[in-house]
């Protein structure tokens, strides 16, 4: 397939616009599992993306700009669990100080069994709650145009996108961290020779950030895989 897109240009006169659109969750229904482990209660989300544009001219009737900006604010809630952790007998109960530590990191049992208790006979417990996955993302485009005659036009484009995101692990001090980032430069001139002839000259960079992933660990960065492209 071929895809052709078109970048507005401005124009002699100056127009601007501004959006905003809000998504909650104030009308989603509970998931299955939020009704099963946690008494119907939603994970919270909200995503908002917003933006603007202006444009208009620098000289009249030969040289115009363009911009444009949208942001992306998303905070996904997620149900996670149930997951197997030590019943508050087993926490009680004499451990080696070894392995104390260790049991207590884990977070205590919130889902009642069947007989209305915490624990299960096995020793354990099950336990689950919310995690949020946050995503923010910047992308901005800026072009300019000049005509030199009627026949004779030139256009610049720069375009830039920014993305992070935080995807939390089991554990709650643990997570990867998602980064990429794009920069785009497009310049073309073109020059109508006559009715049935147009020449089109065409420059283009690209900059790819694919991936930046990180380990959180207790506070601590461990790069995992980065790779640029150009």
């Amino acid at each position: 397939g071929v895809i052709s897109a078109i970048t507005k240009s401005g124009t002699n006169d100056f127009h601007g616009s501004l959006f905003e659109f809000l998504r909650n969750d104030v009308l989603d229904a509970a998931k299955w599992e939020d009704n099963k482990n946690n008494g119907g209660v939603k994970p919270p989300y909200k995503r908002n993306q917003f933006g603007g544009s202006i444009g208009g001219p620098i000289v009249k009737d030969h040289t115009f700009f363009f911009g444009s900006y949208e942001g992306l604010r998303e905070r996904l809630g997620n149900t996670r669990g149930p997951y197997n952790v030590p019943s508050f007998a087993t926490r009680a109960g004499t451990i080696n100080s070894v392995t104390r530590p260790f049991v207590l990191s884990y977070p205590v049992p919130n889902i009642r069994q069947p007989d209305g208790s915490f624990d299960k006979a096995d020793g354990t417990g099950q336990f689950s709650d919310f995690q949020t996955r946050p995503t923010t993302q910047n992308y901005w485009t800026a072009r300019g145009d000049h005509k030199f005659s009627d026949s004779d036009n030139f256009f610049a484009r720069f375009t830039y996108d920014h993305a992070d995101q935080f995807r939390p692990d089991v554990n709650i001090n643990t997570g990867a961290s998602i980064s990429t980032s794009s920069r785009f430069l497009t310049m073309e001139e073109s020059h109508v020779f006559s009715p049935t002839l147009l020449a089109r000259s065409n420059f283009s960079f690209t900059r790819t950030n694919l991936a930046d992933v990180d380990s959180i660990l207790d506070g601590y960065t461990v790069p995992l895989f980065s790779f640029t492209g150009l």
